[in-house]
């Protein structure tokens, strides 16, 4: 951010925060009347200047040969294993072979690593999105002992699911339960208002709100499959959550060590230097004291 100059921030302001991009989404009872006269007062007020157009998001290349290892702090001994994808925004087509695939991996990942190896706690995997890009992610929480397992395992799994899809059976199961759980979920209005936000732009060309349920129930393996041939990269971004090494913890802990043993040392000294002298003064102090006339 210090890197940002301000008159970079206001050209921003300038350029994207105009009237025409600009949703107000109002769920609950409220008076029409009321509310058409409040947007005359205030948004309509504004001056009227066209959007920028909508373009595409780039992104720098992934490195996805090189995985990402960061440390957690000294002695804690878990690890977290994820893997990653970046995934298509929330509007796009694809958007539900997405979460198929993140459903079917994620329970590939419980049933091996969690059910028959023992290698990890709760494996997951999910889909994280706005209306225009996301990542897919599954993780899991494991042991500096079997992490190297467990991120093969993601990477076995991942392949597989690439070259063979999901079974149809299995898209026709997942369907339902995404389905199930969108329909019964308890949603605020907060909640609603993000999913019709993530909808802004096909509710103003369509004039109406797209059936998200209609949709999920078109999907089938074939559409999965072409959507993974399409999407998925070869290999998946590997990223590992794990304690410091031995060698790691000598090296972070070991300067400091030298520097307050040496401060150590040298207060050792000094204070030994001082009770030295100490007892040598009053040895002289007694010896003069033992050779004075007494009254």
């Amino acid at each position: 951010p210090n890197d940002i100059p301000l008159e970079q921030v206001k050209a921003i302001f300038e350029q994207h925060y105009v009237p025409a991009n600009m949703t107000l989404i109002l769920l609950g009872h409220f008076d029409d009347t009321k509310i058409d006269t409040l947007l005359q007062q205030t948004f309509a007020r504004l001056p009227a200047r066209a959007p920028a157009p909508r373009q595409p998001v780039k992104f720098s290349t992934i490195d996805y040969d090189t995985p990402v290892q960061e440390k957690r702090a000294l002695f804690d001994p878990e690890v977290d294993v994820h893997l990653f994808i970046p995934a298509v925004g929330s509007i796009d087509p694809a958007n539900n072979a997405y979460q198929i695939v993140a459903e079917y991996l994620g329970e590939q990942l419980f049933y091996e690593v969690r059910g028959n190896k023992g290698m990890g706690y709760t494996p997951q995997a999910i889909v994280d999105n706005n209306s225009q890009y996301g990542f897919l992610q599954a993780t899991t929480r494991t042991s500096d002992r079997w992490y190297n397992d467990a991120m093969q395992m993601f990477e076995e799994k991942y392949a597989q699911i690439r070259r063979d899809g999901v079974p149809q059976p299995d898209v026709e199961r997942l369907r339902q339960k995404l389905i199930l759980d969108f329909e019964s979920k308890q949603r605020d209005n907060s909640e609603l208002a993000q999913i019709y936000r993530h909808y802004r732009h096909i509710i103003r060309e369509q004039g109406k709100m797209p059936d998200l349920v209609e949709k999920l129930q078109q999907v089938d393996a074939v559409q999965v499959k072409a959507a993974i041939d399409q999407h998925f990269p070869p290999k998946p971004l590997m990223a590992i959550l794990r304690p410091p090494t031995t060698r790691e913890i000598l090296f972070k802990i070991g300067p400091p060590a030298l520097i307050l043993g040496a401060i150590g040392v040298v207060l050792l000294r000094w204070s030994h230097r001082r009770r030295v002298n100490a007892i040598a003064m009053a040895s002289k102090k007694a010896g003069r004291d033992s050779g004075q006339p007494r009254a």
